[in-house]
Formats: C-alpha cells, structure tokens, sequence
C-alpha cells in the first residue's frame, strides 16, 4: 500500500531527513557510515532514522549485531520519488554529501578487498583442522559494516543540573540546635561523553544546624541523590575510521555539604511577660453579732434593751349596794 502523502510532507519537511533519503536512495548505509557522511551524532541519526521507517519511507536489514538501511522499495509511491528528484537540485549539501559518500563506500570496499587478498595468500597452509574455520570467520566479519567490537572508558566526568522539589520535617532541639529530615523528586539533565539525557531522580536529605544569631544558621547536610536509567552515545573518528560508544545506568552521588542560612523572617526575641497584678486584699471581717430577746440582732459589745415593764393589774371588780 503506497505511504499516506500527508504523511510524506510531513517527515520530509526536515533538511537533515532529506539529505538521509537521498543517500539511502543511492546506496545501502549504517548508522556509522552516516556518521561519517552527515557529521552528525549517533542519536540525531538514529532519531531521523526511527522517524523515516515510522513513516514507511525507510527499511532495514540485520547483518549479525549492525543494520543497513535503505530507501523502500516497492511501495508504489511516486511523491517521494519526485520530491527526492527535486531536493536533489535544491540543497546544497546534496552534492557534497554524494562525493563524501562514494569515498565511504570506496574505503569500505577496500578494506573488503585488502583482507580477503591477505586470507587468499594464508588460506593453503591454514586448510587444516580448527584454523580454515578462523579465517571464514574473519572473512564473515569483513564483510560487516562497521559495528560495535569494543567497551572503551570515555572518562568519569558527568555534568548534572536538577530541579526537585522538597519535603522536610524541621524541629528544635533546644540551645539553639535544630534539625531536619526530608526527601525531594524531580528532573534531572546529565551531559556525559559529549551527549545529553534526562529522566527522573529522587533524593534524601537530613542536617543539623545551629542559631549562631537570630537570622543566621550554620550547618551540615547530608544528601543522597539518584536518577533513573540514562543512555548515552557518541561517535568519533581515528585513522579514517568511525568509532561510536553508548554508556547506560543510573547516577548516584553521596554529599556532604556545609550550609550558612539566612533567615530573613526569623523570629525576634520573646517580650518579658510583665509581673501579675497583686491580688486584691481580702474583705474585712464581719464584726461579731449578738441577737436579744426580743429578736433584733446587734453588736456583740452592746447591750440589748431592757425589756418593756408589764401592764399593771387590772382594777378589782366593786360590788353594788342593796336599797
């Protein structure tokens, strides 16, 4: 079925990817050999690489551990066909990158050729048991396109800038001593080997500190640091020929580090509570009272009143005189 042409517009409208298609079109090439040809990293080329065969304009073929690749054919369009005639004739590198690529081929060809003259003068005393079979293999391997052979140290140096966000538990111990503990996750951008990634990264945090003044602490931090798994590559020539490297793990980092903060909102000193007021005197006591017989009630140091005098006796009853 032939590719959609919206999405041909789409992946060609790169310069980098038609110089590629232009190049596969003509000769079948590795990743290295483009290296070589575009000056380009490994993961730019195998990014517009990934990009063209999603796009069904770009095949490939496994040869052992490496891959070829090539324009694809068959698919019975002829939109890219005309679009590559014509960005033959408009970008400028086109004719350099044909001249760069015909030399990559040549060296390639040469090499092929240089051992196989060498086996031919080896392979009558080497027909015994064991040794014919090593040189096939060699001559097998000849044939490859460039591929990875080898793990070579790049270094131990790797750049790293974050952006976390942290959570801590902080608390006082008193005499001006204090402590905190805590951990963060966030980004994490390496550069290791001439290359970039990012990914993901958490880290644990603990310190103790001390007030030297209200607004300024010293301490001691410890930190534990992680990223997740980063992937590195890179590509360098020696002697004509292209070499490429890949790194790949986790980064990890145990720190010590000495802090000085400034705290600009820091609390001042606590006012003096002022003194409590005196507690009021007590009420004067009541004055001891006494109550008389005729129930009113008075001081005890006074008298009570007499008792009223009794009514006298009634007058006796007089008898009346018989007439």
């Amino acid at each position: 079925m032939a590719t959609s042409i919206v999405k041909i517009l789409r992946v060609v409208a790169d310069p980098n990817r038609l110089r590629i298609l232009l190049l596969l079109k003509a000769e079948e090439l590795s990743v290295a050999e483009l290296q070589e040809i575009l000056v380009m990293g490994q993961s730019t080329i195998s990014t517009h690489l990934s990009q063209l065969k999603q796009a069904g304009l770009v095949e490939d073929r496994r040869i052992g551990k490496n891959s070829l690749y090539s324009v694809t054919s068959g698919n019975g369009n002829d939109v890219l066909a005309d679009l590559l005639a014509r960005a033959q004739k408009e970008i400028p590198e086109a004719a350099h990158d044909r001249a760069t690529a015909r030399r990559v081929v040549k060296k390639r060809q040469d090499k092929m050729r240089a051992f196989f003259d060498s086996v031919a003068g080896r392979l009558g005393k080497d027909y015994v048991p064991g040794k014919s079979w090593k040189s096939v293999a060699e001559a097998l391997l000849r044939i490859m396109p460039p591929m990875v052979i080898a793990d070579l140290g790049t270094g131990d140096h790797i750049g790293v800038m974050k952006l976390m966000a942290n959570a801590l538990v902080d608390g006082d111990f008193g005499g001006g001593f204090g402590g905190y503990a805590g951990g963060g996750v966030g980004r994490a951008w390496t550069k290791y080997s001439g290359d970039k990634d990012s990914s993901w990264a958490y880290q644990g945090i603990a310190g103790v500190r001390y007030a030297v003044t209200p607004n300024l602490d010293a301490g001691v931090k410890y930190e534990y640091f992680r990223t997740g798994k980063l992937n590195f590559d890179d590509a360098f020539a020696a002697n004509g020929t292209t070499f490429t490297t890949n790194a790949k793990g986790h980064y990890a980092s145990n720190n010590i580090l000495a802090s000085l903060v400034y705290n600009f909102n820091s609390r001042g000193a606590e006012p003096i509570p002022a003194a409590a007021p005196a507690p009021p005197p007590p009420p004067p006591e009541a004055p001891a009272t006494q109550t008389c017989p005729d129930g009113s009630v008075i001081l005890a140091t006074s008298a009570c009143p007499a008792p009223p005098a009794p009514p006298p006796p009634p007058p006796p009853a007089q008898r009346g005189e018989r007439g």
